[in-house]
This record gives structure tokens, sequence and C-alpha cells, in this order.
């Protein structure tokens, strides 16, 4: 899979590196083509990111981390505060009780993507990442709006959306993602949600709406 843009945004970078270093059997890349000109020439110039080092080793044989259910929550509770580990756990159970199933990644960092079924098929709605083992590192979640939307299509994403952005760390992203069409990967620190309990309940209103049909229709009936 490869993002080609003009520009890549910091936040559609880091992205595109979690997911390739999620996914040992594929490739997740952006290629940045700036345009330089001078008098009559004109030269592009790429960029490859999502190649990472963590990316590559976790490729190998000897690099890759396959986590599981108990690995990644003894991480999440190595890493994160009780107030995260409440929204984990929370998300992880909403998609046992609703969704189609977790899918545990490989890599360096331990991450999970939250599975629906959506109008009969598979699709991935959210990603965690529980992050690096250091002080410097945060819990973090993304919403797969990229994909989604052609999934359940920009009306749904909409509904969704009016509801995410209440979120204040979601909000600028959100309003990026309406900008592209929303060819975007929201994301959001743990912690800028969990020790807010309106926060959590929105991010939840949000999920049902993107997930199931009754929500999205009560939504717009409001």
């Amino acid at each position: 899979m490869v993002f080609v843009a003009d520009a890549l945004p910091v936040s559609l970078v880091r992205i595109i590196e979690f997911l390739n270093e999620q996914m040992s059997s594929a490739e997740v890349l952006g290629v940045e083509v700036r345009q330089y000109v001078g008098g009559e020439h004109i030269v592009y110039v790429p960029r490859v990111v999502g190649n990472t080092s963590t990316a590559v080793a976790q490729k190998s044989t000897t690099g890759a981390q396959q986590w599981d259910e108990a690995l990644f929550l003894a991480a999440v509770n190595a890493r994160c505060t009780p107030a995260e580990v409440s929204l984990v756990g929370r998300l992880m159970d909403d998609v046992r009780e609703r969704g189609v199933g977790l899918v545990w990644g490989r890599g360096s960092t331990p991450g999970v993507a939250g599975w629906y079924s959506l109008h009969g098929r598979p699709a991935g709605v959210w990603g965690l990442n529980a992050s690096v083992a250091q002080p410097s590192g945060r819990a973090y979640m993304a919403l797969n709006l990229a994909d989604l939307v052609n999934h359940i299509g920009t009306d749904r994403i909409e509904a969704a959306a009016g509801v995410l952005e209440r979120i204040p760390s979601l909000a600028r992203k959100i309003a990026e993602a309406r900008t592209n069409n929303w060819h975007k990967y929201p994301s959001s620190y743990l912690a800028d949600v969990a020790p807010n309990t309106v926060r959590i309940e929105t991010l939840f209103e949000g999920i049902r709406i993107l997930t199931d049909p009754a929500a999205y229709t009560e939504a717009g009936s409001l």
C-alpha cells in the first residue's frame, strides 16, 4: 500500500510508520513528491517515508514480535495510567460484544486493531499502540477513516466526525480529514481522552455511528 502526495503531514507519516511496523506480511509506505520550478524547468524530488529501521527489523525473522492479548495487556499496564488502561479494556470489550475480532500487531511496539462488520464485510475501525517502553512513549489510537469511507460512505463518516470532533485532541485532525475527503487517519494520545468521562463517551458514540447502522440513523434524526 502506497500513499502518494505532494506533501505528507506529520500525522499521516506517523500512521504510515505505525502500519508498516505492525504489518509483517505487507509494506505500507508513503511517497512525498515535491515539485521545484526554476525558469522553464520543473524537477520532481520523491521522498519515501514509512520504511523505518523498526519496520525493516520487524519484517525479518529475527526482529519480529508477534503480540497477543497477554503480551499487549502486560505492556499497556506497565506503560499507561489506570485511566488509559481502563479505556483500552473498554475498547477491546466493545469489539468482543459488537465486532468481528481483535487483530494483534506484529512489530517492535505493542499494537492491536479493532475490526467490525460493515455491510457484511469485516473492516478495521481503529488501531491502538502502547508505544515504546520509555518515558517519552505515549500510547495512542487511530481511527481508520480513510479505509472506512469506502465501506460506509461520506455521509456516515461525516455523522461520526461531527461527534468525534468534540474531543479537543481530535478536532483539528478531523477537520484535516474532512478537507481531504476523509483520506486520513485521525489519531489521539489516550491521555488526551482517558481522564475525561465526557470525552470517553463521545469517542464511543462516534465509534457506534461508524459501526452500527441504527446508531447512524438515530444520529441523523437528532
